[in-house]
């Protein structure tokens, strides 16, 4: 399945290496606004802030990570699965598909498929992720409820 994110990401771009974050319409994406972050890239040094966390992602984590950084998060800092799926994804400066073992609490969730696009600031840098973590693999945890339940995205 080709996420709706990869095919906007791609329409956007046209020609360009990538799209601005300025043209990024969330609204263009309802469909699956639940299941996406948005993660803000810092270059020196590497490091990545959660910037928005989908309603869906947040009843998984059961904690709404906006704000924090991936190397002060046990499990997500350099050298982990995410750090390098994320890390590729600036290096390519293309959209990355990515299966990484899943770190948390619940059981039945042994892996999390996610698609990464690059979005480029003013200066043409990657400037933000935009990262579509596929539900398939989190249908069964989202049965379960959660106290994020009615936070919406």
């Amino acid at each position: 399945m080709i996420s709706p994110l990869v095919t906007y990401w791609t329409d956007l771009r046209g020609a360009a290496e990538m799209p601005a974050y300025s043209q990024f319409d969330p609204t263009a994406l309802s469909g699956i606004l639940p299941d996406l972050l948005v993660v803000r890239v810092y270059s020196d040094p590497l490091d990545f802030e959660y910037s928005l966390v989908g309603s869906n992602i947040r009843r998984i984590h059961r904690e709404n990570r906006r704000g924090q950084r991936m190397s002060e998060i046990a499990g997500q800092g350099v050298g982990s699965q995410i750090w390098d799926f994320v890390a590729d994804t600036v290096t390519r400066r293309d959209a990355v598909s990515f299966v990484t073992s899943y770190e948390g609490h619940l059981e039945e969730i042994t892996d999390v498929k996610s698609h990464a696009t690059p979005w480029a600031g003013p200066d043409g840098q990657v400037s933000r992720l935009v990262v579509h973590v596929c539900k398939e693999h989190l249908a069964q945890a989202m049965t379960r409820k959660s106290p994020f339940d009615d936070t919406p995205f």
